[in-house]
């Protein structure tokens, strides 16, 4: 077992396989259209080089201030869901979850899933036999898992039960019906899993699609530890989560302080964890394979993916 430093987050050269072949860069940006113009026209050259900067300042401006905007909406589904949560009678729900199912099926397909398929739908392609589905939150990204008999069992683990009818609709429309079990609790109620016959060795795959991002600080290490137990030997976990930038200093000063507000938008999301390190930190892996997905250095919302495999000791 090869022993991997808990900060390094970018696998080392010899293991990138996984990245050169499989995970070619899916933004890849477009750098490399300019250098034609410099020789034929240079008297446009200074205007091109002044509106390039330009463009790349209002992308930078755009990514700044995109959580802002994203807070700001979020209140304003917190007035809608105040008023269904005052007009309904009181039940066991949280206002909390009310407000953040309504802004998520608003939010989540517009702003965080169009830029994210491509990814995502490499990441669950990847899923074999018994699958742990991680928060699946309303089933947006269940199109992109392999159906049967590529995998044998998914149990979807959705603490937040106001998502669970649009989850179930997505599960039938996906004919996963027979296949797929959701679970009314987060990963760190290992009596729970264990309850529902997620074994501790027995499954072949943990996927974490943007949600390590929002478990709770207390719990965070305990989920992890018991998705660890949960997964054989050799197993994988997949993931794609965002990070705290670790290149840009002025982008992780600016997630610390969009984090003040963040989680309370986001149902506890943090923008600045160290979600790789910690998943190394964790487990005892034989194969790491995550990288940095390829991204400007500056975004506020930096991704980690890739895939760890469980020693098999």
């Amino acid at each position: 077992m090869p022993s991997l430093h808990p900060t390094r987050t970018r696998p080392l050269r010899h293991k990138t396989r996984w990245n050169a072949i499989k995970y070619s860069p899916i933004h890849s940006s477009n750098h490399h259209h300019h250098h034609h113009h410099h020789h034929h026209h240079h008297h446009h050259y200074h205007h091109y080089q002044h509106s390039s900067l330009t463009t790349a300042m209002l992308a930078r401006t755009i990514n700044y201030l995109a959580p802002a905007y994203i807070i700001l909406l979020s209140a304003l589904f917190g007035v809608k869901a105040l008023f269904l949560h005052l007009c309904l009678p009181p039940t066991v729900s949280t206002f909390r979850n009310v407000w953040f199912s309504l802004f998520w099926q608003y939010v989540g397909t517009r702003f965080f899933f169009a830029h994210d398929q491509p990814s995502i739908s490499r990441i669950n392609s990847k899923c074999r036999g018994k699958v742990l589905d991680v928060g699946p939150g309303v089933g947006a990204t269940l199109k992109f898992l392999p159906r049967p008999p590529l995998v044998t069992h998914i149990y979807g683990l959705e603490p937040n039960i106001h998502m669970h009818a649009q989850l179930q609709k997505a599960i039938d429309d996906e004919g996963l019906t027979e296949v797929y079990t959701i679970l009314p609790f987060g990963a760190e109620d290992v009596d729970g899993l264990r309850a529902a016959g997620v074994e501790a060795g027995s499954v072949d795959t943990v996927l974490t699609v943007r949600v390590l991002c929002s478990m709770n600080e207390k719990f965070m290490e305990r989920a992890v530890g018991a998705l660890f137990e949960s997964l054989k030997p050799g197993g994988e976990w997949l993931v794609y989560e965002h990070v705290r930038n670790g290149k840009c200093a002025v982008s992780a000063s600016l997630q610390e302080f969009y984090q003040i507000l963040w989680p309370k938008t986001f149902d506890g999301c943090n923008l600045n964890r160290r979600t790789g390190e910690i998943l190394l930190k964790t487990g005892r892996w034989e194969t790491n394979e995550l990288v940095d997905l390829e991204e400007e250095p500056w975004t506020i919302m930096p991704h980690v993916w890739g895939r760890l495999v469980k020693s098999g000791e």
